[in-house]
């Protein structure tokens, strides 16, 4: 993505004091998605995640809090065990 056009006097708002120029990338996300599903006779187990990753904001110069939100993460949106049992 990039800025259309800055607002030069509201620069401190939203963030837009780090991409001031028209035309500027602020964002470049690499977004991904995965599921594991294992299944074995009667049993099985499903895990599900989201990551991501952002370069613009990785070479950016921010705060390592606002850094460790912004640059990349990975999260577990779904785990469970199941199983059938009894008559098929």
């Amino acid at each position: 993505m990039s800025s259309k056009d800055a607002d030069k006097a509201n620069l401190s708002a939203y963030g837009n004091h780090l991409f001031n120029d028209a035309g500027d990338i602020f964002s470049s996300v690499i977004r991904g998605s995965s599921t594991l599903a294992l299944d074995y006779k009667n049993v099985g187990l499903l895990i599900r995640s989201n990551y991501f990753y952002d370069y613009q904001y990785d070479q950016a110069k921010l705060a390592e809090k606002a850094k460790d939100e912004l640059v990349d993460d990975i999260s577990f949106t779904d785990a469970f065990v199941y199983g059938y049992f009894g008559d098929e």
